[in-house]
């Protein structure tokens, strides 16, 4: 009866070493867990629960410079958005520096603005007076019907938008950029247009192409 009592009682150790901690209690940093690959880890403290690495961020190499860049770099260093606090050339800081813009109209009015110049505001859309206040300098009406007289009350001040009605009340012109000087020389621009008013209240605009005289 005595090797029967310790041969039970030695089974019965052993199958309490091999006993499975239910699968609820598994999350629980506290519990301790008694399976055959923990079976000699009785009155130890359990082990906090390292965290998994990240994994690493894959980085995209940046685009290879070309040959010509390459060489710029080696003499004068990267570009800078800024060089020597200047910005550099665009149509936004440039405008009058690119063709004349014929399907954008888009401008809001400027304060000063009267009716007469409010429906006239949109042609001006990417010129240098697209934000600015602007004044009559010339009425045929009031000035005289001559060269004289106009180039007394233009010259010298800048671009000008000239607006022309006609007997029939078609409204059309054209924008200088240049301005006018007196002296009889050409001053072109690639920014100067023509344009005329449709019936619907729209405009159209004609792009200075080629010489002093075409447009399209």
């Amino acid at each position: 009866m005595r090797k029967i009592y310790l041969i039970a009682s030695v089974l019965a150790t052993f199958s309490h070493g091999f006993q499975i901690v239910p699968s609820r209690s598994l999350h629980s940093p506290l519990s301790y867990r008694r399976t055959e690959r923990h079976f000699f880890n009785f009155g130890q403290k359990p082990q906090p629960k390292q965290a998994e690495p990240e994994p690493s961020k894959i980085t995209t190499p940046e685009e290879e410079p070309d040959a010509v860049e390459k060489l710029f770099t080696f003499f004068f260093g990267k570009p800078e958005e800024e060089p020597f606090g200047l910005k550099r050339f665009g149509r936004e800081r440039f405008p009058e520096q690119y063709p004349a813009t014929v399907d954008d109209f888009d401008v809001a009015s400027v304060e000063a603005d009267d009716k007469e110049m409010a429906a006239l505001r949109p042609l001006l859309k990417n010129t240098n007076l697209e934000e600015r206040a602007v004044y009559l300098t010339y009425s045929a009406n009031n000035n005289g019907w001559s060269a004289e007289a106009f180039h007394n009350a233009v010259d010298r001040k800048g671009g000008a938008l000239v607006v022309c009605t006609t007997t029939s009340g078609q409204v059309c012109g054209g924008y200088n950029p240049k301005g006018w000087v007196g002296y009889g020389e050409a001053r072109g621009s690639i920014a100067a247009f023509l344009f005329v008013r449709n019936k619907d209240g729209t405009f159209t605009k004609l792009r200075k192409v080629g010489g002093a005289g075409l447009a399209q």
